[in-house]
């Protein structure tokens, strides 16, 4: 079993208690990698790319990152991020052309062997993805 790394509202680097913008997300990818190191490379690029969707999405749309954590234990990685939003995600259509925005819960969705969306007691959400490798 890898280490399981968790950063809650408050470990944040601006010591402010709220994300950052993008220093938030490449913290947590950098400590993804670390935890992850001796995995295949593609499990990494994998757990990488659902760490920055759902880090992203904690911040865009879900007020801000309340949990993370990364647990890795033989042929699965466990992906969990918390917000303070009850809201669900949903796919939407993107834009289409070079414009962001509306790919990354489809991706998620298809990397995963298994997502599991739970409200958390002091309200909003954490988003369990199960990568197989």
């Amino acid at each position: 079993m890898i280490a399981v790394t968790t950063v809650t509202t408050g470990d944040e680097p601006d010591g402010q208690g709220s994300p950052t913008w993008p220093g938030h997300v490449a913290l947590a990818r950098d400590l993804a990698r670390e935890r992850l190191r001796g995995l295949d490379a593609r499990v990494v690029g994998d757990c990488l790319l659902v760490v920055s969707e759902l880090v992203t999405n904690a911040i865009r749309h879900g007020g801000g990152v309340t949990l993370f954590e990364i647990v890795a234990r033989a042929g699965r990685v466990v992906v969990s991020v918390g917000d303070r939003s009850g809201d669900v995600p949903v796919a939407t259509a993107a834009p289409g052309g070079l414009l962001p925005g509306g790919h990354g819960w489809p991706l998620v969705c298809r990397l995963a062997e298994k997502i599991t969306i739970s409200p958390l007691a002091d309200g909003g959400k954490a988003i369990q993805v199960s990568l197989a490798y």
